[in-house]
């Protein structure tokens, strides 16, 4: 019996001794191991983020929108492994609308970085760097507004604004480089490229001429508006409607006075160049691309878009990537991205 004890004993301190042997050195790498540097070597994995509603587009539409967007995920999963970071996929989808009958759809890839919490890499629960591929949607801001916040209702003919004119580079339009504040307080650099057929772009350039000439016309209607409604309002009091009356037509006439005296004073060669205005307060003076709030006009091109196309096929792809090049993971993840983006499988998904 003691023979027997004593070898179990003995058998227990040779299984302890190599556990301990085994799963110490691993207790004590582990402890030490979560550092920046690490981070950057942890392999990350691919996740499903949240789907968008797709309440009120049409069964044969989304079919279309779901398999482009399929075809792009299968893409960037092919040629993007993320390291130091989880890739975070999701994918939207707009209701059809008169301004927006093409279908506008996105895939969009968030960037979550990898940090150690209590020597443990967990990724963060949020990020400012992240990727969006959009389908018929060039990511210009257009609107009726053409003279601060004046706006003809009766105006169809839809104008935007660029920060940077459009560059072609193999094939695609670079739209540039811009610094801007991230809603988590941190500055990222925000690229852009548009994808359309034959170099092509969806929206055509405003000339000062143009400009001038919508702007006299659209003060002219406002301040006759406006007068208007001042009779109308104050008809019981004389008094309130003629000084309301006075200040809002000077109002009018100093901002039409600006306008008019530009439109004189440049040559018919001056008119047809680009109109480049402020993008806030009066109209002053026409300005230089790269200028304080200086901002290009364009319109959209009814042209450019096949509308016997089927609902739902892409006709041009914007890419906007936002990425805070601060964090080592997510500029890395950055180049690592570029070479993962296909600009020529995507350009040739359009119209099909």
């Amino acid at each position: 019996m003691k023979l027997k004890i004593s070898f179990f004993f003995r058998s227990l301190k040779i299984v302890l001794g190599i556990f301990f042997v085994s799963v110490l050195p691993v207790i004590g790498f582990s402890a030490q191991d979560c550092t920046e540097a690490s981070l950057l070597q942890k392999p990350g994995t691919w996740k499903e983020g949240m789907k968008g509603s797709t309440t009120g587009i049409p069964a044969d539409v989304l079919l279309k929108e779901k398999k482009v967007i399929a075809a792009i995920h299968k893409l960037m999963k092919q040629s993007y492994s993320p390291q130091g970071l989880d890739a975070l996929y999701s994918e939207a989808y707009d209701r059809l609308t008169p301004e927006m009958s093409l279908g506008q759809y996105y895939y969009g890839l968030y960037l979550m970085p990898y940090s150690c919490v209590g020597n443990i890499a967990k990724p963060d629960e949020e990020t400012n760097t992240s990727v969006f591929i959009k389908a018929n949607n060039p990511e210009i801001p257009f609107s009726r507004e053409v003279v601060g916040d004046e706006i003809d209702e009766q105006d169809k003919a839809h104008y935007g604004w660029l920060k940077i004119t459009p560059v072609p580079q193999e094939g695609i339009w670079y739209l540039g480089e811009q610094e801007q504040s991230s809603g988590m307080g941190v500055k990222v650099k925000h690229y852009q490229w548009l994808i359309t057929y034959d170099q092509t772009l969806p929206f055509q350039y405003v000339t000062r001429k143009e400009y001038l000439e919508k702007s006299i016309d659209l003060l002219q209607k406002v301040k006759q508006r406006e007068l208007k409604k001042i009779e109308t309002d104050y008809a019981a009091d004389t008094q309130s409607r003629d000084r309301f009356y006075a200040g809002t037509k000077k109002y009018y006439e100093d901002k039409l006075s600006g306008v008019e005296k530009a439109a004189k004073s440049l040559s018919p060669a001056d008119l047809q160049q680009t109109a480049i205005v402020p993008a806030q307060g009066d109209f002053t003076g026409f300005l230089n691309e790269g200028e304080r709030f200086a901002v290009i006009l364009v319109k959209e091109n009814p042209d450019y878009y096949n509308m016997k196309l089927a609902k739902g096929i892409p006709q041009l792809f914007s890419i906007v990537f936002e990425v805070d090049d601060q964090r080592p993971a997510l500029a890395q993840a950055y180049a690592d991205v570029m070479k993962a983006l296909d600009f020529a499988a995507l350009k040739n998904m359009l119209g099909k």
